[in-house]
């Protein structure tokens, strides 16, 4: 498994971010990416509309989404957690938390990058682009491979 930019519990840092989330804001400020994402989306803008109305719930109750370490120490299946050192939304000690709670992961916190910088390099005008989300997006498919070659199969499909 591969998490990229997530967390297993919103502080109350993360949940003021995430209820505070609605598409326009982004949209208007970055067409460049945002028309880009909203294309991944099969369903389109009124996907990414549900998307973000689900992270907003998040913000407005402090039990969901929330997985305990406890229940992170069970989880068996080889496990690449990718943080960026300057995710305000994910801040980096919660990927260390993962970390530390899961017998069988790894964990890459990428120097001088936010939130989302593995993919949104790709998309970014290139007068504006940062070296540190750039280089983090041209290494981010080799790590994945190194990792996935490390970690082997997963034996019998069982998932732990």
């Amino acid at each position: 498994a591969v998490i990229v930019d997530g967390a297993h519990r919103f502080p109350d840092q993360t949940r003021a971010i995430l209820g505070s989330l609605y598409p326009e804001s982004f949209v208007e400020s970055e067409p460049w990416y945002w028309n880009r994402v909203i294309s991944w989306h099969p369903g389109g803008r009124g996907q990414l509309d549900e998307t973000f109305r689900y992270m907003r719930t998040f913000g407005a109750d402090p039990s969901e989404g929330q997985i305990s370490v406890e229940d992170l120490s069970t989880i068996t299946v080889p496990t690449l957690i990718v943080q960026g050192d300057r995710d305000v939304i994910y801040p980096p000690r919660l990927a260390i938390e993962m970390h530390e709670s899961m017998p069988t992961s790894e964990l890459w916190i990428i120097p001088g990058v936010s939130h989302n910088a593995v993919f949104r390099y790709h998309y970014e005008p290139t007068e504006s682009r940062c070296m540190p989300c750039e280089t983090a997006g041209t290494q981010f498919t080799q790590v994945i491979l190194d990792f996935f070659d490390r970690a082997g199969p997963i034996k019998g499909g069982e998932v732990g």
